[in-house]
């Protein structure tokens, strides 16, 4: 069987890195006050007129306005917000858990007669959910295609169908490792895949869709509050490694795995949270409501969403 020493994971990773940096060189600009600002500009110069004004969030601020911007906010976002509290909290343990299985699969196949090498390959199960993530976009892509037919706005709760599946998938994938994995269960090791194929569309799930919904709610100060996501999901990324190996060594598989299906299982509340109360949430927030009435007076179309 073919190895790879440890070096090369980083020099794919540099040259993937290195691919979508030469993509993004051809991605045009898509801020919709920033479109303006050019038109503006282009305006401008076509009549020679300096008498032209828009309410444009864009500029340079200086270090105090730099350090507010970039500390400050985000951590009153993620305090105050409830949407940023309870989506920085789910999307960070949902990345965190492919980084904590990357200890956890060889303790747990370890019990089938797996050695480190073969447990890696059970990560195949995981890529397979994620590439199965990609169905809800098409839901998405329709919907919007009716809504803009239409000329019907697009609410952010509307966009969370992938959630809606991902939260009891996460859930009933582990759950499903709970019972499938020794000494719960006498099945062999393929009994477990379909676990790690719910947790893999999961965890992609909770990434794209619970930013996008952020994204809409927020609009102008969605970098602030990606920021707290980052930050905690860089944090947890780096902790649930290093917590991985003690806590299913001294709990053992099944019951480290029950700790982590309780969590997701309470997780599953907040898809019918967002549905149900996510707009009177927005309508509260005076960062969700400021944002959305700079986005109406600087867009040139806000492409329906409100």
């Amino acid at each position: 069987m073919l190895t790879l020493s440890r070096k090369w994971v980083f020099y794919i990773a540099a040259c993937v890195t290195g691919v979508f940096t030469v993509l993004l060189c051809f991605m045009k600009e898509s801020r919709p006050s920033l479109l303006l600002s050019r038109k503006l500009t282009h305006l401008q110069n076509i009549t020679h007129s300096s008498n032209f004004r828009i309410s444009n969030p864009d500029h340079t601020p200086d270090l105090h306005t730099f350090a507010k911007t970039a500390l400050i906010r985000p951590t009153a976002l993620f305090f105050t917000e409830p949407i940023v509290f309870l989506v920085s909290i789910m999307s960070a343990v949902g990345w965190a858990l492919i980084y904590l299985f990357t200890v956890s699969m060889p303790i747990i196949y370890r019990e089938f007669g797996f050695s480190g090498e073969q447990s890696s390959l059970m990560f195949l199960a995981i890529a397979v959910g994620i590439l199965i993530s990609v169905l809800p976009r098409f839901h998405d892509a329709r919907l919007i295609s009716k809504r803009h037919a239409s000329n019907k706005p697009i609410h952010p709760e509307e966009k969370l169908t992938g959630f809606v599946f991902a939260a009891p998938s996460l859930a009933g994938g582990l759950w499903w490792l709970v019972l499938t994995t020794p000494p719960a269960s006498t099945l062999p090791w393929y009994g477990t895949v379909v676990g790690l194929i719910f947790i893999g569309f999961a965890t992609n799930e909770f990434v794209c869709t619970l930013s996008g919904y952020m994204a809409d709610t927020y609009t102008i100060y969605t970098s602030s509050a990606s920021a707290a996501l980052a930050f905690l999901r860089a944090i947890l990324a780096g902790l649930f490694p290093l917590m991985g190996d003690s806590m299913y060594k001294n709990l053992g598989i099944n019951w480290a795995t029950v700790v982590l299906a309780s969590v997701a299982t309470i997780f599953c509340a907040t898809p019918v949270l967002f549905r149900t109360y996510g707009a009177r949430i927005r309508q509260r927030s005076k960062f969700a409501k400021y944002s959305l009435r700079v986005n109406r007076e600087t867009q040139i179309e806000l492409d329906n969403v409100e």
